[in-house]
């Protein structure tokens, strides 16, 4: 076993406080995230009543296996505890409290791939009924977003539409200045982000009744 560092040693053995470590890839915080998880455990703390988050799943795993390893079979163990990534901790809370939360117990994360496919539907069908309903104005946002060398007008609204998407979802619903992307004629971009929404909603609902 490699002997930590003054340092790292001050990050595992500090208690009372809160801890801060700042390093490089590969500079050994899980190392020292691991010491410091096995020896509060080794101080009296349960496991359970630990929350480790990690970003990947495979440090999670990773974490798991050396403290297990560390703890030895005659301990506790590390079953219990809160050792994951953030999606795996909202995930168990959720499962853990699906009645409170109001959620089926057994739902899935939805992975990248079907989450990006689950968007694209929910835009195609937000911009058909957008254009079929107001054309015109379709035609002017179109016009509106298609500007410097990009000339795929319904390429542009695609991304554009993506992008304050991105804003809504990361900032509760809320979106920085939309009037200032509105075309300068025509329904306000408020409008559209509000056909988007309900329609994202609506397709999310059909694909979890077919599911």
């Amino acid at each position: 076993m490699v002997d930590p560092t003054p340092a790292q040693t001050e990050a595992i053995v500090a208690r009372g406080c809160d801890v801060c470590v700042s390093a490089g890839a590969g500079s050994g915080k899980t190392f020292v995230l691991t010491e410091r998880f096995v020896g509060l455990v080794k101080d009296g703390l349960r496991p359970e009543s630990i929350l480790t988050i990690t970003f990947t799943e495979k440090a999670a795993r990773e974490m798991n296996r050396r403290i297990g390893r560390a703890l030895g079979a005659g301990q506790r163990g590390v079953e219990g505890g809160w050792i994951s990534t953030i999606h795996g901790f909202c995930a168990r809370l959720l499962r853990e409290h699906a009645l409170e939360a109001g959620v089926d117990p057994a739902f899935a994360v939805l992975g990248e791939v079907p989450a990006a496919r689950l968007q694209h539907g929910a835009f195609l069908e937000a911009q058909r009924s957008f254009r079929l309903e107001q054309p015109a104005a379709y035609d002017s946002l179109v016009r509106h977003v298609a500007w410097g060398r990009d000339r795929d007008g319904a390429t542009s609204v695609r991304r554009r539409v993506f992008q304050l998407y991105e804003q809504i979802r990361s900032g509760g619903g809320e979106v920085t200045q939309p009037e200032a992307l509105a075309p300068a004629s025509g329904p306000s971009l408020s409008d559209a982000l509000d056909r988007l929404t309900a329609a994202l909603q609506a397709y999310g609902r059909g694909v979890a009744r077919t599911t």
